[in-house]
């Protein structure tokens, strides 16, 4: 059976159930037994009853349907069920509540068939809305490419086949061929048989609109069975984000280990839920992201110029023989597994040797003399040499081991940057961590507003639009135009990931001076799209971080306690100069004291570690 015929067949009996459900009210409303009609009759009663409430309202419904469908058939089942229906089951419901409280002016069986008639005639009605057009399974809204097939076929006369076409395009995502398509799809075109809405009494107006719904639809359409999927899945992962938070995420960011922005942004997520991203480590690591109690260990195979077959080697060795005790051993029992020296060094700076009894800065200094030494004992071995390590008891080996000399820790900068270095991003923190909450006060767009969307196609930011964004400039390339003149290309991270930006000439004759790789700045600019590309910046104005004021808060639990610990916090104010203003607040009674401008400090981290060691990580915030 043809779609058509389906819909004449579908239509039929919908009119025929409506039909059924007026006689079965209107029988009510008479005051007979709707299922004795059959054998008895109508018995002709005077008395007001539930049915003729139910028959009124049908009536009521019918003519509205009728309405809506004359002026537009199109929208009858927006307009059926946005009014017409629950208009009717309240007035229906009324008449059944009105017998419920009236019993003698009623009977049980007129209230039944007020109930059955009702029912068939929403019966009757939905499968009535169902044979006009295909939107009714989703309520009126595209969710399907194939709903455009036949929006197309029914109001713009298209044919199967050049239906088709239009969900070809919007599968591949080809925005101008269906904006090609839209002057056939309303003014038709004759000379390829396509009759368009206007020949088929829709205005222009209308058209136009129904176009233009299509038109948002194709940027993230698909077709009924992908889209089924789609939603299984969505279920799926909703359950599990929810219920198993940990696991989740931890499979989500290996899925995109080799996308650093998109790891960037899930490490975001996960800091928000809660959940602490921990470095890599060869005692406890896996080749994919993986979960160490309520926390997620960082994957060891996301370490640069690291091959997987390394890091298969290492997960083998340590659950064949246990964890690697120190340096020395883990360098021993992986000297026959090709670990050279730049994947030793990869390891140390990403921070998955920090369990081995050392700090970083110790291994870089010994980790070289280690290897050579370890090698040079395997050739004296090969020669059948024996070296005085092999003759000492087992509790004089420990005197010659190589020692780790006392150099300390490098810096948190150091350590970051060696992070950014192997990982791609930062993991033990983020240079733009002190200034987060400044940096989302005055940004309006983050670096992932300009990443690509893998399957829409899209960039979240708008082709055009005036934007601010802040980070850190971590590359500067300097270009010179024919005339001779300086602009520069930058790459600006933040703690979601990174962009280019563009300066012009212009704005580096103004701005040049800020522009330094590691200065955290605002910039201002317009957005840049091109097609299948991330988002660019045009820059227009710089702004340094240490520019822009904040608030340096103080928290007492009360005026006695800030009393009795001025003198100590002023000390400590006195060791720091700059732009930020400082607010102290009292709990008990409720005081806020705003500090004179000659009390401004910089309120970077030096200065909030210190006042955090007297009053409390809780009790002291930068705005």
């Amino acid at each position: 059976m043809s779609r058509k015929s389906m819909k004449i067949v579908l239509a039929v009996v919908g009119i025929v159930m409506v039909g059924m459900g007026v006689a079965f009210n209107a029988a009510a409303a008479l005051g007979n037994d709707p299922v004795g009609i059959v054998y008895d009759g109508i018995r002709n009663t005077a008395q007001l009853s539930a049915g003729q409430l139910g028959m009124a309202s049908n009536i009521v419904n019918i003519v509205l349907m009728i309405l809506v469908f004359c002026l537009d058939r199109h929208y009858v089942n927006i307009g059926t069920f946005i009014y017409v229906v629950p208009y009717g089951v309240a007035v229906d419901l009324g008449g059944r509540l009105y017998a419920a409280l009236f019993p003698a002016q009623t009977t049980v069986f007129q209230i039944a068939g007020a109930a059955l008639g009702c029912l068939l005639l929403y019966t009757g009605v939905a499968l009535f809305i169902a044979a006009d057009i295909g939107l009714a399974p989703t309520y009126g809204c595209i969710v399907y490419q194939e709903q455009v097939m036949q929006i197309v076929q029914d109001l713009g006369g298209y044919t199967m086949g050049r239906s088709d076409l239009v969900r070809r395009a919007m599968s591949k995502k080809k925005q101008y061929v269906m904006e090609q398509e839209r002057k056939n799809f309303t003014y038709g075109n004759p000379e390829e048989g396509v009759p368009g809405c206007v020949a088929n009494g829709i205005s222009a107006e209308v058209a136009d609109h129904i176009y233009d719904t299509m038109m948002d639809f194709a940027k993230y359409a698909f077709n009924k069975s992908h889209a089924a999927c789609y939603a299984v899945v969505a279920y799926q992962t909703a359950y599990l984000k929810y219920y198993h938070p940990v696991e989740f995420m931890a499979a989500l960011l290996t899925s995109v280990i080799d996308n650093p922005n998109k790891v960037s942004e899930y490490i975001m997520s996960c800091r928000s839920m809660g959940i602490q991203i921990l470095p890599p480590d060869i005692n406890e690591g896996e080749s994919g992201f993986s979960v160490s109690g309520n926390e997620i260990r960082y994957a060891l195979t996301a370490i640069k110029s690291v091959g997987r077959p390394v890091i298969e080697a290492v997960v083998t060795e340590r659950r064949a023989r246990g964890p690697y005790t120190n340096l020395e051993d883990f360098i021993t029992r992986m000297s026959d597994k090709e670990v050279n020296k730049r994947a030793i060094e990869h390891f140390i700076k990403a921070g998955a040797m920090d369990s081995l009894g050392g700090t970083r800065k110790q291994f870089m200094s010994v980790y070289i003399q280690i290897m050579d030494s370890i090698q040079h004992d395997k050739k004296n071995n090969m020669a059948g040499q024996m070296s005085l390590f092999d003759i000492v008891s087992e509790d004089q080996k420990e005197d010659f081991e190589v020692k780790m000399p006392d150099v300390g820790e490098y810096s948190k900068e150091m350590k970051l940057a060696f992070e950014k270095e192997v990982l791609g991003i930062y993991i033990s923190g983020h240079p733009l961590e002190e200034y987060q909450e400044m940096w989302r006060r005055n940004i309006t767009n983050t670096t992932a507003d300009f990443v690509m969307d893998e399957e829409s196609g899209e960039v979240a930011a708008q082709d055009g639009r005036i934007v601010t964004i802040g980070g850190m400039i971590a590359e500067k390339k300097i270009k010179y135009t024919k005339n001779e003149r300086v602009m520069a290309f930058l790459q600006v991270e933040d703690l979601l990931g990174s962009i280019e930006v563009i300066v012009f000439p212009g704005q580096y004759e103004r701005f040049g001076k800020e522009i330094v790789e590691d200065n955290k700045v605002f910039i201002r600019g317009r957005v840049s799209l091109e097609e299948e590309k991330d988002g660019k910046l045009i820059c227009e104005q710089i702004t340094p971080f240490e520019n822009v004021t904040r608030k340096l808060w103080i928290k007492f639990a009360t005026k006695e306690e800030y009393e009795g610990r001025k003198e100590e916090l002023f000390d400590a104010l006195r060791q720091s100069e700059g732009k930020d203003s400082v607010v102290i607040y009292v709990a008990q009674p409720k005081m806020m004291n705003a500090l004179p401008r000659n009390w401004n400090v910089h309120a970077g981290e030096e200065l909030v570690e210190r006042l955090t060691k007297l009053y409390g990580a809780e009790n002291v915030k930068v705005v």
